[in-house]
């Protein structure tokens, strides 16, 4: 187990010179996971097992086990930078600068734990940072209802956008227009379901009309208008 002198020893070295501040950082997180699987009944890992997945009781206690080891860590590393920081009005801010290193290499062990990660699998004495980043979880999907305002608004924003280009440019807002509308109706035709040639059916059930070689989604005032004169 690492004595509170072992590291006060460590800081020194994060607190004393950049080049050296890298290579205590790491040493600190090394014996911070090798105190925690000490603490959970076993030893320093010299090297990796087989990762298990924990279940959520054990989760529970692996981080217990390293809230336990922290407090020690952390407090020897208080102790320490308390003898550097100096006095002044600023001293609780820059002692807290001083530590951030220390709280997160906690927080890389804890979200390590949190997600189900068996701690004492891992290689302690060789241990990297990038051994420890998880995963992002996939985003949750959005539902129904989220996806629809969201088509809604970015409805508005082109319509809006179409406007400022129409203003600008009119011959390259109706190309962009045109390319949209046609993109638009591929997909509507899609949902649509078979073509019909029914007009009223097609007004009713918003199918795809055929009127001879003219095939387009109509709304009611369209079929009307295409029934009576046909393309």
């Amino acid at each position: 187990m690492t004595t509170v002198t072992a590291i006060r020893a460590i800081a020194t070295k994060v607190f004393t010179s950049e080049t050296e501040a890298d290579n205590g950082k790491i040493e600190y997180l090394r014996a911070l996971v090798g105190d925690v699987q000490t603490e959970l009944g076993g030893a320093p890992r010299q090297r990796a097992g087989k990762a298990a997945r924990l279940t959520k009781e054990e989760t529970a206690e692996h981080l217990q086990s390293v809230t336990k080891v922290n407090e020690r860590f952390y407090g020897a590393v208080t102790e320490e930078a308390r003898t550097r920081v100096g006095g002044g009005p600023d001293k609780a801010k820059r002692l807290n600068a001083m530590t951030n290193w220390a709280r997160t290499a906690l927080r890389d062990v804890r979200g390590y734990v949190r997600a189900g990660n068996d701690i004492r699998a891992l290689a302690a004495t060789k241990l990297t940072r990038n051994q420890l980043r998880v995963k992002a979880a996939a985003p949750r999907p959005l539902g129904p209802a989220a996806l629809r305002r969201r088509l809604v608004d970015r409805g508005k924003d082109m319509i809006a956008t179409a406007l400022e280009l129409i203003d600008i440019d009119p011959g390259a807002a109706r190309a962009e227009l045109e390319l949209i509308m046609a993109q638009l109706a591929t997909q509507v035709l899609n949902l649509s379901g078979r073509p019909t040639k029914d007009a009223q059916e097609a007004a009713s059930q918003h199918k795809p009309l055929r009127v001879r070689s003219t095939l387009f989604v109509p709304t009611e005032t369209q079929v009307v208008r295409q029934t009576a004169n046909p393309s």
